[in-house]
């Protein structure tokens, strides 16, 4: 967000506006894996051996452990969480030099120019 001087500001606010979609994108990615687990059809597509080996791979392809639809829209969740988290902790780094600053300058007063 920027103030009327095109100045970069940092609000909390701001920053749970940014963390919360990641972290609403990260529980929706969830939710998706879920029920794509939890619908992926599971019953035999016919008798034939060649035919359920087919399915089975599908079936790994869409829900297995590693490297599946299901495992890596989890992965993805993962990553937004992650983000999520980055953009809090750097803020809080932010607001937190911010505020360290303006105490600074609040205990020793102001610096005035060189003009002055």
């Amino acid at each position: 967000m920027t103030d009327s001087t095109d100045e970069l500001v940092i609000t909390q606010d701001a920053v749970d506006t940014i963390a919360g979609a990641y972290e609403r994108a990260a529980d929706e990615l969830d939710d998706l894996a879920d029920n794509f687990s939890r619908n992926y059809s599971r019953r035999p597509w016919g008798t034939l051996g060649s035919l359920l080996q087919l399915q089975q791979m599908y079936l790994d392809l869409a829900v297995g452990d590693e490297g599946s639809a299901v495992a890596r829209l989890h992965e993805f969740a993962d990553a937004a969480r992650d983000l999520a988290d980055w953009v809090r902790s750097t803020a809080a780094d932010l607001l937190g030099v911010d505020a360290g600053t303006a105490d600074s300058l609040a205990i020793h007063g102001t610096v005035s120019s060189p003009a002055e």
